[in-house]
């Protein structure tokens, strides 16, 4: 995952000996764990990024305010709400003049295209992930890098310019459960190999009986 948020370089370095050790132990490529891996991270990064709320939030209402309050107060005199809105994560506010103009502002347009972004990430290297908004697509970013074919790394991005306020914690999330998860694989397809070695040794005892 990329560098806009905060990862912990020795996480990486587990992940990466994680995914050796489940690719020799299921027989399977670098390449089709590392595409295992990055499907879990990309998806345990959103579930760690929060969701804004439907609506905005209404601050204020100047509608029984007088225009000399609202000149002291620095209000513009047609103002009767001011709404709460977020730009690239810093926090602002928009006034408005009427209930109409005040429905048709509160709802938030892109709401959840952070977390999107993440998931919507996984689509660049192949992976089905069923329909996503524009803007989630417009936000996420993948390298595949390969060697003879092979995959040998994949890098994730969440271009959202405030990912690193919003969820400065979700690449690490992201890395540390893929790494739960496909250790969880390994564990999985370590204990079949155990019980295959042990029926083939009955059947060999079996043999000599």
């Amino acid at each position: 995952m990329q560098p806009t948020v905060t990862v912990n370089q020795q996480d990486i370095r587990d992940l990466d000996a994680t995914i050796a050790n489940v690719a020799i132990a299921t027989k399977r490529s670098i390449g089709q764990v590392l595409v295992t891996a990055a499907v879990y991270a990309s998806r345990s990064a959103a579930k760690a990024t929060p969701q804004s709320p439907k609506n905005r939030k209404t601050i204020a209402n100047f509608r029984n305010t007088s225009r000399k309050t609202k000149a002291a107060k620095g209000i513009p005199w047609w103002a009767n709400y001011q709404v709460e809105v977020y730009k690239n994560g810093i926090k602002g506010s928009e006034f408005l003049e009427t209930p109409e103009a005040l429905a048709a502002f509160k709802p938030i347009q892109h709401r959840g295209v952070a977390r999107k972004a993440w998931i919507a990430s996984s689509r660049l290297f192949g992976k089905t992930i069923g329909s996503l908004p524009p803007a989630a697509k417009k936000y996420s970013f993948a390298v595949v890098k390969k060697d003879g074919g092979s995959i040998r790394s994949i890098l994730l991005e969440n271009r959202i310019k405030y990912i690193a306020k919003a969820a400065p914690n979700s690449a690490a999330i992201g890395i540390s459960k893929a790494n739960a998860s496909i250790t969880t694989l390994y564990l999985r397809a370590a204990d079949r190999n155990i019980k295959r070695q042990m029926r083939a040794g009955k059947r060999l005892i079996g043999a000599f009986l």
